[in-house]
């Protein structure tokens, strides 16, 4: 029968057997790193994409786990919209993003266009391969297709906050002066006309005194909707 002085040395005794095999276990636990963000990590930015003038801005970013986060608006005015990409979905985009080779792209330097009304534009991608690519170019430059590839790319994502069934120009849309279009962010634009050397269109806002230039072939990454059309 166990005496009682030794009943308080019993209890202890199994857990001073046991802190010699679990001090490298605790050791271990101690030194080991903080993990590394992932490309599936909602605070892993896969694609940040920033157009901005003097007086607004439009930022798309695609976190790792399929999240489209979308800012837009003038100056102070700032509207955030979300979006969730379906596993499938998510996967579609970063399988266009990696079918891209960017050798182009990273020798582009072109003159860029310069004003107040004229968009400058960046654009940081990071995929799984850990290497972050930034790229950087003005409205009215004449891009790379692989670059143009990317913007339209990180276009649509941004369209992904958008409920199903939005708008879309007509497919056999051509622009004619005195058309009024939606742009992404809801504002209205009335089309002025050609700017000088034809490779452009001027567009007036109609509720803000905003007045853009935008290639024919880039509308469909800006405007979503004809409001209505010009007077015959």
């Amino acid at each position: 029968m166990r005496s009682p002085a030794l009943e308080p040395i019993a209890k202890l005794l199994p857990m001073r057997l046991l802190l010699p095999s679990l001090l490298p276990v605790v050791l271990a636990l101690a030194i080991q790193p903080l993990r590394a963000e992932t490309p599936r990590d909602r605070s892993f930015e896969v694609l940040d994409y920033e157009c901005r003038t003097e007086i607004g801005e439009r930022r798309v970013t695609l976190f790792g786990n399929g999240t489209v986060r979308v800012w837009d608006g003038l100056e102070g005015e700032m509207e955030m919209e979300l979006g969730e990409l379906s596993p499938r979905e998510r996967s579609a985009y970063l399988e266009r993003l990696k079918e891209l080779s960017f050798d182009e792209a990273h020798t582009f330097a072109a003159p860029r266009a310069r004003g107040r009304w004229i968009q400058e534009c960046r654009l940081t991608l990071k995929l799984e391969d850990g290497e972050s690519r930034e790229f950087a170019w003005g409205e009215m430059d004449s891009l790379p297709l692989s670059l143009s590839r990317l913007r339209r790319i990180a276009e649509e994502i941004g369209q992904e906050t958008r409920p199903a069934g939005y708008f879309d120009l007509p497919d056999d849309y051509e622009p004619k002066t005195g058309d009024v279009l939606e742009r992404l962010d809801g504002e209205r634009f009335e089309i002025l006309g050609w700017t000088a050397d034809k490779k452009g269109l001027e567009l007036q806002g109609v509720d803000q005194p905003l007045v853009v230039y935008v290639r024919p072939e880039d509308l469909r990454d800006r405007f979503v909707a004809l409001v209505s059309r010009a007077q015959p």
